[in-house]
């Protein structure tokens, strides 16, 4: 089965299923630790996602799953088999489907289309490196350009790693190759792809490879680049954490300094108070003595005496003088009664004496009153 379709089947079946494995998924740190140990995610792209949400988490991984390839969705439908075995049969499916058809249509276009002319069709299978190429590395010598360490092909060491890495070049090379022979040439391109031109830019390719693990320090192809570059991302995240670390600290650090100046301010002025005080208690009389306070507290023990006593003689007058005005008051009312009588009984009197005809008279009563009273008065 070609890489290619399997490449493109593997993105064909995320972009159809995405909402459909939105709705139906759950991702737990069981199916990340899978893919962590089956090398398809980074320790740091798994803090990444453990770091979000529930529902951010599935968006990220369907983010960066598909730039892994068919590896990486096989590995994906493994770590989801156990939990989830119906979403995982379904993506399945979607799978076989997609290589299906790709196949069909494929077969479909080498029966429909006519074959290239030219002697392409022998360079091409010539070009399909069996897995056992042996790739020969020159010993690198010491010089001081890094470009130049490494010469030809045909001179280099073997290396099973460098070798499968050929392979997977050569092989999507000539098939790229082979399928763009087959259209018409685009004005865009400089000049026809040939074996020389694509043993040059693989010599180019491979130097520039060597060049990095120089700059790196590191023993050519010990570790892939890959990693080293992860290792590096890894460190610049450490450093900007750290970073971010000390301007945290740097401004705590800053405002426990602004408030230990205020309140350095306050005790400034709490001390300049207690000075003031100071002074003025110095600037203040002597104090009297024990004896003169034990003397000065008699004085006022006696004085309280006879303050008392004073009260007490004063309340017993008061009490004594609100008797006497309660009896002059009874008094003074039963005087008062006794007058209403006497004058009701004078009235009477009065208006017994008068006469006949000047009790018919026209003369109003205030002048038959005052003639009464002058009648009392001569008697």
């Amino acid at each position: 089965m070609d890489s290619d379709f399997e490449e493109i089947a593997v993105k064909k079946v995320y972009t159809r299923s995405k909402a459909y494995i939105r709705e139906n998924l759950l991702v737990y740190p069981h199916h990340l630790d899978h893919l962590e140990a089956k090398c398809v995610l980074t320790c740091l792209e798994v803090q990444q996602i453990t770091e979000l949400v529930k529902t951010e988490q599935l968006n990220k991984l369907l983010q960066i799953l598909p730039t892994k390839g068919p590896t990486a969705f096989h590995c994906f439908l493994e770590s989801i088999k156990e939990d989830n075995q119906f979403i995982h049969e379904k993506l399945k499916q979607y799978y076989h489907e997609e290589i299906r058809l790709m196949e069909e249509n494929a077969l479909e276009n080498r029966r429909t289309q006519p074959q290239p002319k030219g002697d392409y069709k022998t360079q091409v299978n010539w070009l399909q490196i069996t897995p056992e190429i042996a790739v020969r590395l020159e010993k690198p010598k010491p010089t001081l350009d890094p470009y130049n360490s490494y010469c030809d092909l045909k001179d280099w060491e073997e290396s099973p790693m460098v070798s499968s890495q050929l392979n997977r070049m050569y092989s999507k090379l000539a098939a790229h190759l082979y399928h763009g022979h087959q259209r018409e040439p685009s004005d865009m391109t400089p000049e026809t792809a040939t074996l020389d031109g694509l043993e040059r830019l693989t010599n180019d390719l491979l130097n520039k490879i060597e060049s990095c693990y120089t700059i790196l320090k590191e023993e050519p192809y010990a570790k892939p680049l890959k990693q080293h570059i992860i290792q590096l991302k890894i460190d610049i995240e450490s450093s900007n954490k750290s970073r971010q670390e000390l301007i945290q600290s740097n401004t705590d650090l800053k405002n426990t300094v602004r408030n230990n100046n205020f309140r350095l301010k306050e005790l400034e002025k709490e001390i300049k108070t207690l000075k003031d005080f100071k002074k003025n208690v110095e600037e203040c009389p002597r104090m009297a003595t024990g004896a003169e306070l034990n003397v000065m507290e008699a004085k006022y023990a006696e004085l309280q005496k006879t303050s008392k006593n004073t009260t007490d003689k004063l309340q017993q007058e008061i009490e004594k003088h609100k008797a006497a005005s309660e009896k002059l008051h009874r008094e003074l009312d039963k005087t008062r009664t006794e007058l209403d009588k006497t004058r009701t009984q004078l009235m009477k009197l009065s208006q017994e004496s008068e006469s006949p005809q000047e009790r018919n008279s026209s003369i109003p009563l205030s002048n038959r009153r005052k003639k009464i009273k002058k009648r009392q008065k001569h008697k």
